[in-house]
């Protein structure tokens, strides 16, 4: 059985002004040869060394190609709010893990007022998931506290919480361009996960 949960967000956050690049070359369609010349050679994304600008642009690829070119649009020349909304709907996505906390767990607490997200949620929440999923690889304890750390850091520059040390829970809105983009896609995992009425939407 396929590990339902990959841990495909330990090295980075939301990187949205990364993704507004990488946004921008998967528009032109270029063929590899382009692509490693301006991400590696050029190192268009400005990292400090090789090894870390193909590991960068190898994940924002992955996150954006799980939408569509309306939503890469949305994310290289759309506003601050609805490319930072973008790239989260594209990174809930392509990594269930933190999708499945924010629609089991944040949303719960935001549809019972609570002010504020415990840390310890995120620990109870990964017990649970292996209470339901047997055989689900059991991690490093510096992997688990890896995507524990990257989870809250996505959420709070995402906006759904004020900031990773208080959680205290911000009631997001989607922009209403983006929130039309996914349903009429049908993106309803992704609706759940960022909208406490996305089971109805």
């Amino acid at each position: 059985m396929p590990n339902p949960y990959p841990a495909n967000f330990t090295k980075a956050s939301l990187l949205v002004p990364e993704s507004r690049i990488i946004a921008g070359l998967l528009l032109q369609d270029l063929p590899s040869a382009e692509w490693k010349r301006q991400t590696l050679d050029e190192n268009i994304l400005q990292r400090r060394t090789k090894n870390s600008a193909q590991t960068a642009a190898s994940l924002i690829k992955s996150r954006l190609m799980t939408m569509e070119r309306e939503l890469w649009e949305f994310i290289h020349t759309g506003s601050k709010e609805l490319a930072t909304q973008a790239v989260l709907a594209a990174t809930v996505k392509f990594s269930p893990l933190l999708g499945d906390y924010l629609q089991y767990v944040y949303q719960r607490e935001r549809k019972q007022f609570a002010d504020h997200l415990r840390q310890s949620s995120w620990d109870l929440f990964i017990d649970d998931c292996h209470n339901r999923i047997p055989g689900l690889p059991v991690r490093t304890e510096s992997t688990q506290a890896k995507l524990k750390q990257n989870a809250f850091r996505i959420m709070a520059e995402a906006g759904l919480i004020d900031n990773t040390k208080d959680m205290t829970i911000r009631h997001l809105a989607l922009v209403p361009e983006l929130k039309r983009y996914l349903v009429r896609k049908q993106e309803k995992y992704v609706l759940r996960c960022l909208l406490p009425e996305g089971r109805n939407v």
